[in-house]
Order: structure tokens, then sequence, then C-alpha cells
């Protein structure tokens, strides 16, 4: 057992099982649904965590205020994990998504999207936030930005949740082409709607970030309503990985050469 009460060779073992046993879906892009994501035990305890207090609300320049109805706690922030009153089960959702092997799998999950993005595997680090999302949040159409390598949505949901608040994943009406400009938002007059990731307790959306991965949240106005998750990303090291890019190039400039 580590300092916050869980044994994570169990918690990561779980979820290892869960990727290495769940079938990819193709459409609109490459994603996986994953139920029964988490450990059991570190997942009720996540959702009945009290957030009085932990989340801040989130300002975000995308020009749509309805984004600023979330509220966050950046769990991977190192004065998160080092706070001694934060409860263990945050202290030890923080330390799964840094195990080695859990990130390895989620990787080699869209291995052949990062062939296509990077010469070679990039270096990555992890990084988590727990958010709540109020009555009057939305998130139109959009891609993600390249910085990230896989996504994964986790949800905490009540066992009465409506499952439509879950996030949509879209088809471009037409099968026209968009430039890829991750930061954007699009009209939603642009997409036909393919599925809505439905938002249930412990259920998990992932996919791999690229030019047609474009999903969203539709407005959801219900008295009260609250969408608990947390956004897990594996996302590049850029610093890292432009000094191995550097030696990369180097190499292949070498082999040019002779």
């Amino acid at each position: 057992m580590s300092d916050h009460g869980y044994d994570m060779q169990q918690l990561t073992v779980h979820t290892i099982y869960r990727l290495a046993n769940t079938p990819a879906r193709r459409f609109p892009f490459k994603h996986f649904l994953l139920e029964d994501f988490l450990d059991p035990e570190l997942f009720r305890n996540l959702r009945a965590l009290d957030t009085e207090g932990l989340l801040q609300q989130r300002v975000t320049d995308a020009g749509d205020p309805a984004e600023n109805k979330r509220h966050v706690l950046r769990m991977s922030d190192p004065a998160t994990r080092s706070d001694a009153s934060m409860p263990g089960c945050v202290v030890a959702m923080t330390d799964l998504v840094n195990q080695r092997p859990l990130v390895h799998v989620m990787i080699r999950m869209f291995e052949e999207s990062v062939k296509r993005r990077f010469p070679f595997t990039p270096p990555v680090e992890s990084n988590i936030d727990l958010i709540e999302d109020h009555q009057g949040y939305q998130l139109a159409p959009h891609t993600d930005v390249s910085q990230k390598l896989v996504t994964c949505l986790i949800y905490l949901a009540e066992d009465d949740a409506d499952p439509m608040i879950g996030t949509e994943l879209y088809a471009l009406r037409g099968g026209v082409e968009k430039p890829d400009q991750p930061r954007m938002r699009w009209d939603r007059a642009d997409f036909v709607r393919a599925t809505t990731a439905p938002y249930r307790p412990n259920t998990a959306l992932i996919f791999s970030p690229g030019p047609d991965t474009f999903h969203g949240v539709s407005p959801f106005t219900k008295a009260g309503q609250v969408r608990k998750l947390m956004q897990f990303q594996i996302n590049i090291d850029k610093p890292a990985y432009n000094e191995k890019l550097a030696v990369w190039q180097a190499e292949q400039d070498r082999k040019t050469e002779t």
C-alpha cells in the first residue's frame, strides 16, 4: 500500500484489463467506450468527493461564455499532489495516470495515429483534471490541440444521471473537409451528431486527437444539473520531443550524406 491507502498495482491492472479487452469503434473516428474503467472503490470515493472549496472556475478565451460554466481542480499540479489535506482518492488517481504500463497501453491503442503524426513515439507527460460543468455549459465542435496525444474522459455520474449529457462525436455534413485548426470552435450546423458517449457511472471515452476528431457537448439547461468528470490527457513533452527530434534529424542527414 502507498501513502494514499490504495494498492497501486491493483488499480493499474484493473484499468489495463479494461483497456486491453475493449474493441475500438471506428466511426466517426477511432475511439473506445469503456465501462467499469476504474477500480470500483476508487471510483466510488472520487464520485462521493466533496468538491466545495477544491474547484476553481475556469475562464477561457474560446469566445463562448458558456464554457466558463466549468469548474476545475488541477489534480496534476504539484501543489495538489503535495497538499497533506488532499483526499487519498485524488492523490491515488494522480499517481495512477502516471503509471508507465498504463500510459504505454493507451498509446499503443492508437499506434497508427501516432505513426502518422510522428517519426518516433514522442516523450509524454500525463495530466488530469477534476471537472464540474454546471447548468448552461456547452462546448461547440472542435478537435483538441495538437499537443494532446490521447484524451480520456472519465464520467463520475450518479446512477440516475441523464446519459445524454455525455460528450458528442460528430461527422462533417456532406463530407466537407475543414482545415486543421485545433483551437477553433465550429458551427454545429456543419455537423451531424454520430453518437453521444453515455454519461454513466465509471464510463470512459478515449480517443487520439487529430484533424477529424470533432467532439463537443450540447447545452444542458436543466436546473441544478451538474456534469462531473475527470479529463486525463497524455500530452507530448515538447522540450523533450524537440531535443529527441533534433537528434533524429541529424541522424537522417548523416544517412542521406552516405
